[in-house]
């Protein structure tokens, strides 16, 4: 079996969640991670959503964007949501860690000023269009910091070190990593182990786990 580095990164929303993962079988996962619940029952049905893609990932380290404090409504039970999902990867034993969604944005774009669809929009171009919303471009991004500050990036072409200062920002572990990485991820329309990679968006079909 092939060993490596298995990141899982998330875009945590109380809507719409990002989900981006890779695993022993050198592939990248995207999906959206949505409620139709509110209140406990919504907090309660994301935090078994996380705990599904910790499952299926087994990850060595979990990236998680920062909580952006804005005046929208929802801080507070968002900020709740982080709490939790903190908490239970804590109780797990998965190590994470936090990038600020300005340093999210430098990394994909180069300013951390950047929209949504301007970060979107750079995600695809660079990974070949690996996510289909904002939210799961946000998730890749995150998990190709990880790959790339470990000495795993997902693609072969350098990313720009205008892009790439981002990663001093960020506060990473040191982590227990196999002497020879495994080969670079292929996109895979396939969750499971073993799908053919392909160039085409991966995502998680309905009944997979995550």
């Amino acid at each position: 079996a092939m060993t490596g580095l298995r990141l899982l990164a998330l875009d945590l929303s109380l809507t719409a969640t990002g989900v981006a993962g890779t695993n022993d079988h050198g592939q990248i996962v995207t999906r959206t991670r949505r409620s139709g619940f509110d209140g406990h029952d919504r907090l309660q049905d994301l935090c078994v959503g996380v705990a599904n893609a910790c499952r299926y990932t087994d990850p060595q380290l979990v990236v998680i964007e920062g909580l952006y404090v804005g005046q929208r409504n929802n801080t507070l039970e968002l900020a709740e949501l982080h709490g939790l999902v903190k908490q239970q990867l804590y109780l797990s034993g998965y190590p994470y860690v936090l990038v600020a969604p300005a340093t999210l944005k430098v990394y994909a774009t180069g300013s951390g000023r950047a929209e949504k669809r301007d970060v979107q929009s750079s995600i695809e171009e660079r990974y070949g269009r690996l996510c289909g919303s904002h939210d799961e471009a946000d998730a890749l991004c995150l998990l190709a910091m990880a790959a790339d500050q470990y000495g795993q990036p997902i693609t072969a072409t350098p990313v720009p070190e205008r892009c790439r200062r981002a990663l001093a920002a960020v506060k990473w572990p040191d982590l227990d990593l196999p002497e020879s990485p495994r080969p670079r991820p292929a996109a895979s329309h396939s969750p499971g182990p073993g799908g053919a990679g392909t160039s085409t968006p991966p995502t998680i079909q309905e009944g997979q786990p995550a």
